[in-house]
């Protein structure tokens, strides 16, 4: 196959797709939030499509609609992310 046809396609055309995704994250990724209008689904949505296009948390933002800019997106989670041992027995 020719590298064309592995051009990455950005744009989600399943919003049930998603809402899938974000469902069965959740309960992997706790976060405490406080003090932001920011929600776990909104983060979650970023760090997903980042990581399924393989772009960064930067480009996810600017891509999606809606979404939080990265720089804040840095901030939320800076304070809301469990200590790095929680979230590792959280995957393992």
């Amino acid at each position: 196959m020719s590298k064309l046809a592995h051009k990455n396609n950005r744009i989600l055309r399943s919003q049930q797709a998603l809402n899938a995704f974000v469902t069965i994250m959740r309960p992997y990724l706790p976060l405490d939030l406080r003090n932001t209008r920011i929600t776990a689904e909104d983060i979650i949505a970023v760090l997903g499509y980042a990581s399924i296009h393989r772009v960064s948390m930067d480009a996810a933002s600017h891509e999606l609609k809606e979404a939080p800019s990265a720089n804040r997106l840095r901030e939320v989670l800076a304070q809301a992310l469990p200590e790095r041992k929680i979230l590792q027995r959280g995957v393992s």
